[in-house]
């Protein structure tokens, strides 16, 4: 005997409403497929490490324009008058350390904050024959030098602290003269005095520190510092040029020529400097590829592309 009619149709629903309803379930569980962010990018026939040198200054020239306006900007801070600050017979109780030569001449702090991270940069340059690398670990070096000259010789200019061996420039026969008021009659030559009056920050601590600074970021991008592989000489090779920096700090308390706050200040500029230069060219250094720089869009741009066809007939071969 048939079954009737309404039992075909209910189970003909039934086996409808499984069937939609598995699907609705498997769509749930499916993921969602969107659009990639680089979706819209076109082909491109070359990696951004195929760019040549000459393309890559070109790409930049708005970075090194303002590099070398900041280098100018020094040289005029460097030649505007030093604020005199207010001295007098209660200030000079801590400022009558006699003057000593620097542990640190000029010429070695500028091979500390340039030359040593620059060579390093171009070491790399000849074992990895990488021209983004290269272009990018000296931008961003000159970027953090030029910045942490100016900020130096900005505060420097304004601030006018007294130097511990003040008395010692201010006086230098040893006969000391105070106006009615109690302030210092300084005898001794006017350039002599105005370098007196620079003592923050310490521009000995922050250019060593932004120079080696650089440099450990820079190795520990290299050596992959955060790798979890347990090797405590990347930790040592990378904390040297910082306990260099340091040393160079504390020289200036020990020559006589900075109070130790205006040492911790300048190592606190300079480090800060160059943390933040480096990782602006460079990705953290917990990244998979910390040791390569960042991908900008305007280089990625800059790169011949591929059509479509192109691309179909290179597959085919």
């Amino acid at each position: 005997m048939a079954p009737p009619q309404s039992d075909r149709q209910w189970g003909s629903s039934g086996g409808g409403y499984e069937s939609r309803t598995r699907t609705f379930f498997r769509s749930l569980s499916a993921p969602t497929m969107r659009p990639s962010a680089n979706s819209s990018r076109p082909r491109r026939q070359s990696q951004s490490s195929d760019l040549s040198l000459l393309g890559l200054l070109r790409l930049h020239w708005p970075d090194w324009a303002l590099c070398v306006s900041l280098l100018l900007l020094k040289v005029v801070l460097l030649v505007a008058p030093t604020f005199i600050s207010y001295v007098d017979k209660d200030h000079l109780v801590w400022l009558r350390y006699p003057i000593r030569k620097n542990t640190v001449p000029g010429w070695a702090l500028q091979i500390i904050q340039t030359v040593i991270p620059g060579v390093a940069v171009l070491i790399f340059f000849a074992l990895q024959r990488n021209k983004r690398d290269m272009h990018h670990g000296l931008l961003g070096l000159f970027t953090a030098v030029v910045f942490t000259n100016v900020i130096v010789s900005a505060l420097k200019s304004s601030v006018g602290r007294p130097r511990p061996d003040f008395a010692a420039r201010c006086f230098p026969d040893g006969k000391e003269d105070f106006s009615q008021t109690g302030e210092v009659l300084c005898t001794g030559a006017r350039a002599l005095v105005e370098q007196g009056h620079e003592s923050f920050p310490s521009g000995h601590a922050a250019y060593s520190a932004v120079g080696l600074g650089y440099l450990a970021l820079y190795l520990a991008g290299k050596l992959k510092l955060f790798d979890e592989e347990g090797h405590v000489s990347k930790s040592i090779l990378v904390l040297f040029p910082m306990l260099l920096a340091i040393l160079v700090g504390v020289s200036r308390v020990d020559d006589n020529k900075h109070h130790w706050q205006d040492v911790l200040v300048g190592l606190g500029i300079g480090f800060s400097l160059a943390w933040w230069s480096y990782h602006h060219y460079y990705p953290p250094l917990r990244a998979t590829k910390c040791d390569v720089p960042r991908d900008f869009q305007n280089e990625f741009d800059a790169l011949p592309t591929i059509s479509e066809e192109e691309e179909h007939v290179s597959l085919r071969a």
